[in-house]
């Protein structure tokens, strides 16, 4: 299949599928070593491992057009996993949540930010929905009653209901949780009373917002999470020249210049590469104290 052609593909399974995701692939320029970057298997949430792959492979030839630079990209691993093999060599870069890569960084300190990716919101919250005739009221109000947590939901969303739900997790929590193909097909079950409440994030909000203005104004916010840190590239202080981290850095800085990089940032998305905040030391810490890492056993428990 031509590449355009199968970009498109891409696009649209992405685009019905509402995947987050970043990916790339990487060369050292000096050697033409393939740079081994790693991914967090949590951004791909009921995602079949034969389509993330799919949906990956692409993600290589934005970046040699946007950087001269190609590599090995491996998706998988809760996000300390990941960060060990980086820590360890055995990856040079990686791609966490910004949540993970604060409990990453809290384990490995020689961890750094490279870049971080932004969506049109930029703001990276949760939100609870109820209609606003409902008599739930705030977070509590929802014990033992039926919630929807759509498919593929974005992992901070995961995490911020984790912790609101504490021990037991969701299924414990509430009556029963409705695990809705998208975030509309939730939002209208809210809307029209089937479902007492539906979590989402700021991309799923604006969404619907926008989609169904009416709907939406049938509805309440009862919880909002705090901001979480925008999803990330990383890797170890001095793995890497800086030669080779300014020339990634400089290509993801200019990706959405080009036409694949539109075309594959859209899809994931994503509007941007960013530099590192200037604040994003203090948002790391703040989300340590309200998201305190796990223990291992535990990161993978919902």
């Amino acid at each position: 299949m031509p590449y355009r052609n199968r970009l498109r593909v891409c696009a649209l399974l992405c685009t019905c599928l509402g995947l987050p995701g970043l990916g790339t692939s990487l060369i050292r320029a000096e050697n033409n070593a393939a740079l081994r970057v790693g991914m967090v298997q949590t951004f791909f949430h009921d995602v079949p491992k034969p389509l993330v792959d799919f949906v990956t492979e692409p993600f290589g030839d934005v970046m040699r057009e946007a950087t001269g630079m190609a590599g090995r990209l491996a998706v998988g691993g809760e996000a300390l996993d990941v960060a060990k093999q980086l820590q360890d060599g055995t990856l040079d870069l990686a791609v966490f949540h910004g949540h993970e890569f604060a409990w990453a960084q809290q384990k490995y300190a020689d961890l750094r930010p490279l870049m971080v990716a932004v969506n049109r919101h930029h703001n990276v919250q949760a939100f609870v929905l109820t209609r606003k005739d409902c008599d739930a009221g705030c977070f509590s109000d929802l014990k033992g009653k039926e919630v929807s947590i759509p498919r593929r939901t974005r992992e901070h969303c995961q995490v911020f209901i984790g912790r609101e739900c504490a021990e037991g997790g969701a299924k414990a929590y509430f009556g029963k949780v409705v695990p809705s193909a998208n975030v509309e097909t939730a939002l209208d079950a809210v809307c029209s009373g089937t479902i007492c409440a539906c979590v989402t994030d700021t991309i799923g909000v604006e969404f619907y917002k926008e989609l169904k203005p009416g709907c939406f104004n049938r509805l309440k916010i009862i919880k909002t999470s705090e901001e979480f840190p925008p999803p990330v590239i990383a890797y170890r202080q001095g793995a890497l020249d800086d030669a080779t981290l300014t020339r990634v850095r400089t290509g993801l800085l200019n990706a959405h210049n080009l036409e694949l990089g539109r075309e594959m940032m859209k899809m994931w998305k994503v509007v941007a590469f960013e530099g590192v905040p200037a604040d994003y030391t203090t948002q790391l810490a703040d989300c340590l104290k309200a998201y305190p890492a796990p223990d291992a056993p535990k990161l993978s428990q919902r």
